[in-house]
């Protein structure tokens, strides 16, 4: 019985280490988690935008469905920026959880 004791000890250490660990940085993870979500939720968005902008173009009596593709196109752009900043800002605090773990 003692020798599992023995044995279990350091896993045991590592798992409340681990547990302190997750425990010290609860923002940081926050971050890393809410960043997926908003990024998904701005792709969705952005793409109903340029949806809408279509649609509008070619229903408007003016015809500038051409106009509506460029709209289209801004926002598909814009939106595709945001979320490679948010997605990008995510992933640096996911990096910098991992270094402070290692530490």
């Amino acid at each position: 019985m003692t020798d599992q004791v023995t044995a279990a000890a350091p896993k045991v250490e590592a798992l409340e280490k681990a547990k302190v660990e997750v425990e010290r940085y609860p923002a940081m993870q926050f971050v890393v988690k809410f960043s997926k979500l908003v990024a998904t939720v701005i792709a969705v968005l952005f793409l109903l935008f340029a949806l809408m902008s279509i649609i509008t173009g070619i229903f408007n009596e003016d015809a500038s469905f051409l106009w509506g593709l460029v709209n289209a196109g801004f926002y598909i752009l814009v939106g595709g920026v945001l979320i490679g900043l948010i997605k990008g800002m995510g992933e640096a605090f996911e990096v910098l959880l991992d270094l402070e773990k290692r530490k």
